[in-house]
C-alpha cells in the first residue's frame, strides 16, 4: 500500500475511495499552509511474539490544524482487540516520531523523551509546532513498537518544514 498526503483538487475526487482520505480543514487561501485530517487503520500487536493473541486494532487520524501560535500536529486514535480472545495489552505500545524536530516539539510538550506510551484505548495526541516562514509539507513517520521494543507499524504523518 502506498502512503499518500491529500491535497485540495483531491477533495472531489476521493468518493468511494477506501483507506487513507483527506479531510480538508482550510482551503480558502492557497499561500496559508494546509490544515487537514487524514483517516486510517491499521493492527499491531502489543507482542511481536504472539502476534495472534495481541493484535490490536487502531482507527486513527493523523493531521495538521491552526493554533494560536503556529499549528498542532494530531494524533488520534481509537482501539480495541482485534478478536475476543485477543489480551493485547495498549500499555505495552510505545510511539516515536521518525523527525527530530518533531521528537523535539513534543519533549517541549511535556511528553518525556519524546516518547508517547499510550496507556488509554482512545487518545488525542497534539504537538504544539511553531509555524516558520515558507513552510511546505514535510512527511514523518509515527513508528508503533511493541513490549519487545520490536517495531510492529508505522503511520506516515505530516509536519511542516523549512528545509
Amino acid at each position: 500500500m502506498e502512503h499518500y498526503i491529500g491535497h485540495a483538487d483531491d477533495q472531489k475526487r476521493q468518493g468511494g475511495c477506501t483507506g487513507q482520505q483527506a479531510n480538508l480543514l482550510d482551503t480558502a487561501d492557497s499561500g496559508s499552509p494546509p490544515w487537514f485530517l487524514i483517516d486510517g487503520r491499521m493492527s499491531i500487536p502489543s507482542s511481536e511474539k504472539d502476534i495472534d493473541g495481541t493484535l490490536i486494532r487502531f482507527v486513527y487520524q493523523v493531521g495538521l490544524q491552526p493554533s494560536s501560535d503556529g499549528y498542532d500536529m494530531v494524533l488520534a486514535y481509537d482501539s480495541a482487540p482485534a478478536t475476543e480472545k485477543a489480551h493485547g495489552r495498549i500499555q505495552d505500545i510505545t510511539v516515536r516520531s521518525s523527525s527530530q524536530v518533531v521528537q523535539s516539539a513534543m519533549m517541549q510538550a511535556g511528553i518525556k523523551d519524546g516518547v508517547i506510551r499510550l496507556s488509554e484505548a482512545s487518545a488525542k495526541i497534539i504537538t504544539r509546532m511553531k509555524l516558520i516562514a515558507n513552510p511546505h509539507l514535510a512527511e514523518q513517520r509515527y513508528i508503533f513498537y511493541d513490549a519487545n521494543r520490536q517495531v510492529v507499524g508505522e503511520i506516515a504523518a505530516p509536519y511542516l518544514s523549512s528545509e
